[in-house]
């Protein structure tokens, strides 16, 4: 029988321990808690006795998890790789049309950046021009007035014309580079993503340590202080603690199922 007991109730999962193990837990903790200090060899028994039934609840709780998930796991699993196969067999043509958007887009976005600059460079000639008219318009006023004492009486209607003249070819030159904006499909969205590759990951660590994910392997620095009776290992503070091994055999949760408290 599994300690730990999984029910379906009306489409929802409940998930409950045996009574028996409540019961042999509270059994151990009772017989833990009865023993306040060691004087004699009565009183290491029953230490090791309460010791010994604690340890055993760990074990059982720990075997009954692994069985009680194994099903959900075996489910767990058939559905990942389910997910994976499916999800592989898309990922090849997703990769390759985005990274084709993405080429297009980045091809359009820079003949609409360059059709820009085009226009901008058209405007300031256009508006050079504007000046180089008026200045001429003026000069040649100038020079009537000078010659004859007289002016065209058209000044301020041919300054308006060069002037409305400039204005017509600043909105052409911008239309023509609107015509070259980034033509961009519905739904779609394009950024630039940064990908990496790790060549040295202790090069890495030395530059900068803020990158990279250092954990302590715990078996391996136990296994190496208990070969060398605990030399010191650098950035390790390390201690010998003694524990007690119990080989007796505690209540059973089947045996404290209706235990009489």
């Amino acid at each position: 029988m599994n300690e730990i007991i999984v029910k379906d109730q009306h489409g929802n999962t409940a998930i409950q321990l045996s009574q028996g193990l409540l019961n042999a837990r509270d059994i151990a903790l009772y017989k833990a808690k009865m023993v306040v200090e060691i004087k004699n060899a009565s009183d290491l028994e029953a230490a090791s006795i309460a010791l010994g039934e604690i340890k055993a609840l760990g074990k059982t709780i720990t075997g009954a998890h692994k069985d009680a998930k194994e099903p959900f796991l075996k489910i767990t699993r058939q559905l990942d790789g389910i997910k994976k196969e499916f999800v592989e067999s898309l990922s090849g043509e997703e990769l390759r049309l985005s990274r084709m958007i993405g080429a297009h887009q980045e091809a359009e976005r820079r003949k609409a950046e360059e059709a820009r600059r085009a226009a901008e460079e058209e405007k300031r000639r256009i508006l050079f021009e504007q000046q180089q008219k008026e200045r001429d318009r003026l000069a040649a006023e100038k020079q009537q007035w000078d010659e004859t004492g007289t002016t065209t009486g058209t000044l301020s209607q041919d300054l308006g014309a060069i002037r409305d003249e400039t204005a017509e070819r600043i909105v052409a030159a911008d239309n023509q580079a609107a015509q070259v904006a980034t033509l961009a499909a519905s739904g779609t969205s394009v950024r630039k993503v940064w990908e990496f590759e790790c060549l040295d990951v202790h090069m890495l660590a030395g530059a900068r340590p803020d990158l990279v994910t250092i954990t302590p392997n715990k078996a391996a620095i136990k296994a190496i202080l208990k070969a060398t009776n605990g030399a010191p290992i650098p950035g390790i503070r390390s201690w010998c603690e003694t524990k007690a091994t119990v080989k007796s055999a505690p209540i059973t949760p089947s045996q404290a199922e209706n235990y009489d408290f």
